[in-house]
């Protein structure tokens, strides 16, 4: 069973990749037309639209389940707006804003071989291991972990 799970895992990731290279969002000229008020391209809007509408049903599909078919499935539960929630869509917002990447294309990009996206790739893996303490409840009082986030279906 573990063979066909890396295997699945392996063919999400190539579906994935293919999906963001093919909407060019390995291209931070396209994301900075998203986020430019004064020339702005709606076609990342698309993108979008078509990403949550196949989770959506995903998501139903797997709520309907019995078990899990290939591994845990943890299925989000919280729907606060908390300060954690608001500081970090805030970062991961002004740095998307500022370089045109987020973290999935960048890794896109660096099967591409542009070797540019390295500037970017490196810092934001400081930037989990700084704030690793924080995800695992040793950080800041309003960081702490105070109840579970994810309900599991076996």
């Amino acid at each position: 069973m573990k063979a066909l799970q890396t295997l699945f895992v392996f063919a999400v990731g190539v579906v994935l990749a293919l999906a963001l290279g093919f909407a060019e969002l390995t291209r931070p000229e396209h994301i900075l037309g998203w986020v430019d008020v004064r020339h702005w391209d709606p076609s990342l809007l698309f993108v979008m639209l078509g990403a949550t509408s196949a989770y959506a049903i995903a998501h139903r599909i797997a709520l309907r389940r019995e078990r899990a078919q290939l591994c845990r499935l943890d299925l989000p539960t919280r729907t606060a707006v908390d300060a954690k929630l608001l500081v970090g869509a805030s970062i991961f917002g002004t740095g998307w804003a500022i370089g045109g990447v987020c973290p999935g294309p960048a890794f896109t990009t660096l099967g591409g071989g542009q070797s540019w996206i390295v500037a970017f790739i490196l810092p934001m893996f400081v930037g989990l291991w700084l704030g690793a303490p924080h995800r695992l409840g040793q950080g800041l009082g309003w960081f702490r972990r105070r109840e579970r986030s994810v309900a599991v279906l076996p």
